[in-house]
């Protein structure tokens, strides 16, 4: 991606998978325990991200607020802050073991300008983070029409909300218009497709551009959206 990689910051990603591999003998973060594999599947599919930041023209000095939903082990905003040490990255992970190892690789990379929020995105959204964030990204495996409900109200108008996902999205990406359009959403450009090495398939990028506010009733409550996703 021609990105430059210091030694020290290839410490943190080594401290990073460490750390993961050490908790999950305890807690089920994740299935894949190699460190070959964690570079393509965790770091460098979370990193690709990049690309979509360049495709927002994010100045390379720009600091913006980041909020990473369902973060899970901590990918992708634990790569990001460290080769984007200038991004606020904020964690968001309801599982409360989780949440506890985010907050362990925080302290431990001492990564300023991170926290972690183990809360329901559902409820927080309703709160005084409401679209208080720049960009918000998600690998959470959900379908679009439900994740924009989570996502959306957390952007700030004139913000974007970007969705990880596998290469062939164009029906979930169509279900889904329907609420991104009630969520003040528009998709205005295709999605990104990356092309990792090592990483099978494919990699989309969806980038939902925020251009109204949410309605004040969305999200739902918890487990709504995933029980009923807008149409």
């Amino acid at each position: 991606m021609g990105k430059t990689i210091t030694s020290k910051q290839k410490e943190a990603f080594a401290e990073h998978f460490s750390l993961m591999v050490e908790t999950n003998k305890v807690t089920n973060l994740t299935t894949v325990t190699d460190w070959e594999t964690a570079l393509s599947r965790h770091f460098l599919d979370s990193l690709s991200l990049l690309l979509a930041f360049e495709k927002i023209n994010m100045p390379p000095d720009a600091q913006p607020r980041l909020l990473d939903i369902g973060s899970g082990a901590g990918f992708p905003g634990i790569p990001l802050k460290i080769l984007c040490p200038n991004i606020q990255v904020d964690l968001v992970e309801s599982r409360l073991k989780k949440a506890a190892f985010l907050k362990q690789v925080i302290a431990s990379l001492n990564l300023h300008s991170t926290s972690v929020y183990a809360e329901r995105a559902e409820s927080l959204a309703h709160g005084p983070l409401r679209e208080s964030y720049d960009i918000v990204v998600s690998r959470a495996v959900a379908p679009m029409n439900i994740l924009v409900e989570l996502a959306l109200p957390f952007v700030s108008v004139g913000g974007v909300f970007i969705a990880m996902k596998q290469l062939n999205v164009t029906e979930e990406l169509q279900k889904s218009l329907t609420a991104i359009q009630k969520l003040g959403g528009v998709v205005s450009t295709p999605p990104l497709e990356i092309d990792l090495p090592n990483l099978s398939p494919k990699r989309s990028l969806i980038l939902v551009n925020k251009t109204l506010p949410s309605p004040i009733e969305l999200p739902r409550t918890a487990g709504t959206p995933q029980k009923s996703p807008l149409h």
